[in-house]
């Protein structure tokens, strides 16, 4: 028979093994999360596209619709020429049990364009992470809790 094979590289070459498979398992966690992310940002534009194929934001038949996540929920009653299939889910919270989202606080004539209408509801993306932000404009924005939209948002938009 050969010569036993030497212990170390074998060591070494399993602990390189090793920390390769955890780095590829850590960065695959980590497209994960940021996939979730924006898919979550797409979540809040499907409902901004499901509003916006019915009345000019600013026409009173908007209230019929109620504030808040109620305002979501309440999408039969929206203004709207067509019904927009939407999920009213985040993605990084994966739980589509319930309406994930604040919907607009205040009446659409109330808001100006840069305000947030759809957001987050807190804690989706996890204790002190912030979250998604839909402002009138359509425009969606992930931003964290000590952004500024994410405060506008505590105002513009309700649970």
């Amino acid at each position: 028979m050969g010569r036993p094979l030497p212990k170390a590289p074998l060591i070494a070459g399993a602990l390189a093994l090793v920390a390769v498979a955890a780095l590829v398992g850590v960065q695959l966690a980590a497209m994960r999360s940021r996939a979730d992310v924006t898919m979550c940002a797409a979540s809040l534009r499907s409902l901004y596209i499901a509003v916006r194929s019915g009345e000019l934001l600013d026409s009173p038949k908007w209230e019929a619709a109620g504030h808040g996540r109620a305002f979501i929920a309440n999408y039969k009653l929206w203004p709207t020429k067509q019904q927009i299939d939407f999920a009213p889910f985040c993605p990084v919270k994966a739980e589509g049990t319930d309406i994930d989202y604040r919907g607009p606080g205040l009446p659409f004539p109330r808001l100006k364009t840069g305000d947030p209408i759809f957001a987050d509801r807190v804690g989706n993306h996890g204790p002190g992470k912030g979250g998604s932000v839909c402002l009138k404009d359509g425009t969606v924005i992930s931003c964290g809790e000590d952004h500024a939209l994410w405060s506008r948002a505590a105002v513009t938009t309700a649970d």
